[in-house]
C-alpha cells in the first residue's frame, strides 16, 4: 500500500477516473490508513472524543488527528487524496494542508461524486 500511495502522492501510476479498480485501492488505502492512524493516535480514538460525530466527522477527525502526529500519515493521506481526486478527475492540490476540514470536504466530495454515478446508474434501469 505504501508505493501505491507514494505513486498517487506523485501523480505517477495509471489511474483513470471513475475507474471501479482505481475506487477498490481507495478503498484499500482507506481502510490501511484508518488502521494506521488509529495505531498513532492510540486510546484517543476510545474515548468520547469522536461520540455524536457522522462516520465522515469521525473519517476525517482520525486521519487529520494521525497526519498531525505523524509526517508518514500525512504523507500517506496525502496520496490518498490525490488518488481521490483524480478518480474524481480532480487535480490535486500538491501544497494543500492536511487539515480535519479538508479531509472531511474531500470525503463528503467523494460520496456526493458516488451517489451521483449510483443515481446515474439506477436512472438507466429504469
Amino acid at each position: 500500500m505504501d508505493s501505491w500511495l507514494e505513486a498517487a502522492a506523485s501523480g505517477k501510476g495509471s489511474f483513470l477516473m471513475g475507474s471501479a479498480t482505481l475506487l477498490s485501492m481507495i478503498g484499500r488505502a482507506l481502510a490501511w490508513l484508518v488502521r494506521k492512524a488509529a495505531w498513532a493516535i492510540g486510546s484517543a480514538l476510545g474515548s468520547g472524543v469522536t461520540a455524536g460525530l457522522t462516520l465522515l466527522d469521525q473519517l476525517s477527525w482520525l486521519l487529520g488527528q494521525a497526519a498531525q502526529i505523524s509526517k508518514d500519515v500525512a504523507a500517506h493521506v496525502k496520496g490518498l487524496m490525490s488518488a481521490i481526486f483524480r478518480f474524481m478527475g480532480r487535480k490535486a492540490v500538491a501544497t494543500v494542508d492536511v487539515t480535519t476540514a479538508f479531509i472531511r470536504w474531500m470525503l463528503a466530495t467523494l460520496v456526493s461524486t458516488l451517489s451521483a454515478i449510483a443515481r446515474r446508474a439506477m436512472n438507466t434501469l429504469v
